[in-house]
């Protein structure tokens, strides 16, 4: 906005008072923002007059002001934009016109991570009388966040008969890097027997920029089958002054050894024939503890006059 005062000159009159007025007054092209015509008319008391010319340049030497300029700012690479000048806008001191550009460089940081970088915003404000004001603005890039894993492998229980099943890798995205890692260490801990385990299959996925997400599938190996007893006769007979031998039955173990023990229980007497029955009842044990029985049958006769 312009404000042009009216310093008015001053004449002299060789009998009289002088009064002096502006009879003109015309804004010309020129310059930068232009030249001001004034003419200025002297009268004395008589009514004769001398006229005066005045050439005023008018200038304009403030450069324009920015308007909503961004502060410094650190942003996750996920968010961070290109290309955005954030509306700045400029105001002029004169009210004339404020043309702003904005340009951006993109500076990567010295370190192995391709998501932690600056862009350097900078924008020129340039006023009708090419005055001139320049901001820059730094936003900070980085890559914070551990990549997430959408698909994983559940944890699962089974026999130890089962073929360990083959690794299944999990899925897993990050929100800079398009191609995510995963890295895999297996261990084995020991359970309550031999044929009871944990498989732990650790998972890690990390970006380029070393974030990691670690996950942990466990596999629970059991043993819950008893030990099966293989077909097989259990009826015997013996003459009563025979000595009644210990004949073990054979029994198999879906994982592991068997080991053998029997009970005899109390001989009964059948029939008229003096007979006398035993039953006797192995058992068989697998290393986990499960078992099973099998009953033979055991008969003493007296068949010998």
């Amino acid at each position: 906005r312009r404000v042009l005062f009216r310093s008015l000159i001053t004449a002299t009159d060789n009998c009289g008072s002088v009064t002096v007025e502006v009879i003109e007054e015309v804004l010309q092209s020129g310059g930068c923002l232009g030249t001001l015509h004034r003419v200025y008319r002297a009268t004395d008391e008589c009514g004769n007059s001398r006229n005066a010319e005045q050439f005023i340049a008018i200038m304009d030497t403030t450069a324009p002001e920015f308007v909503g300029l961004p502060e410094d700012m650190t942003v996750e690479c996920s968010l961070s934009v290109m290309n955005n000048d954030g509306d700045v806008t400029g105001i002029d001191n004169c009210g004339q016109e404020v043309t702003v550009t904005y340009t951006e460089q993109y500076v990567g940081q010295d370190d192995d991570c391709p998501e932690t970088y600056d862009i350097i915003r900078t924008w020129v404000a340039t006023d009708y009388c090419d005055n001139q004001a320049t901001a820059t603005r730094t936003t900070h890039v980085q890559d914070t966040t551990a990549p997430e894993f959408i698909e994983f492998p559940g944890d699962m229980t089974i026999s130890c008969d089962d073929e360990i099943p083959a690794v299944q890798y999990p899925i897993a995205i990050d929100n800079c890097d398009p191609q995510v890692d995963i890295a895999l260490g297996e261990a084995t801990m020991p359970g309550s027997c031999p044929q009871n385990y944990f498989i732990y299959r650790t998972f890690r996925a990390y970006d380029n920029c070393g974030n990691e997400t670690v996950a942990t599938q466990t596999i629970i190996v059991v043993d819950e089958t008893a030990p099966a007893f293989d077909e097989q006769g259990n009826s015997y007979t013996y003459e009563c002054n025979t000595e009644i031998p210990v004949i073990q039955p054979t029994a198999h173990d879906n994982c592991g050894s068997v080991s053998y023990s029997h009970i005899d229980a109390l001989p009964s007497v059948v029939g008229p024939a003096c007979s006398v029955v035993i039953s006797r009842v192995w058992i068989a044990t697998d290393e986990c503890g499960n078992s099973s029985e099998f009953t033979q049958t055991i008969t003493i006769v007296d068949t010998t006059a």
